[in-house]
């Protein structure tokens, strides 16, 4: 069974995951006994706070192309559990790559506005639908079109137009 299985961008905002560190460890902080007394209180507390804060640091998107039933799935996984439904196709038109400007604003207490632009490079993959998905992103050319490469040799005859072989 030929399965890719591509884990893409996080789910929350990096403020978001460094709130659900502080979660976790604090939700582990709860769990240890300080004073030598063992209270009720403090184990449910840290069992509600642990895993919110692994699911804000570790939940994400992810891609799973399956070459043998000819399906893909979207999905996002969450605390090791992947939710996404299998999409059927015949065949993979080709794979390839657009740079794209990210743009992230913040705001201040005071309400001044500050926004940070980077350029990032996402390939996607078109099918035989005219349906184009997102596959991965990086912020380096060279490190996404190794990747690519790897997608089309492992998809092989499943993909019609290869842009990024070396053969």
């Amino acid at each position: 069974m030929n399965i890719i299985d591509i884990k893409q961008e996080y789910y929350c905002p990096v403020t978001f995951r460094i709130f659900g560190f502080g979660l976790a460890v604090f939700g582990l902080a709860f769990f240890i006994p300080f004073g030598g007394i063992f209270e009720l209180t403090d184990l449910i507390f840290g069992v509600i706070l642990f895993p919110i804060g692994l699911m804000l640091i570790t939940t994400r998107y992810g891609l799973i192309i399956d070459i043998s039933n000819k399906t893909y799935t979207e999905y996002v996984w969450v605390l090791g559990f992947k939710n996404g439904k299998a999409v059927r196709f015949n065949h993979i038109e080709k794979f390839y790559i657009n740079q794209v400007k990210e743009t992230a604003s913040i705001s201040t207490y005071s309400g001044t506005k500050r926004d940070f632009s980077q350029y990032v490079y996402k390939a996607f993959m078109l099918l035989d639908t005219e349906e184009k998905i997102h596959v991965d992103t990086h912020r380096k050319e060279a490190k996404i079109t190794e990747k690519v490469k790897n997608y089309e040799q492992l998809a092989g005859s499943l993909v019609q137009n290869k842009n990024f072989s070396d053969s």
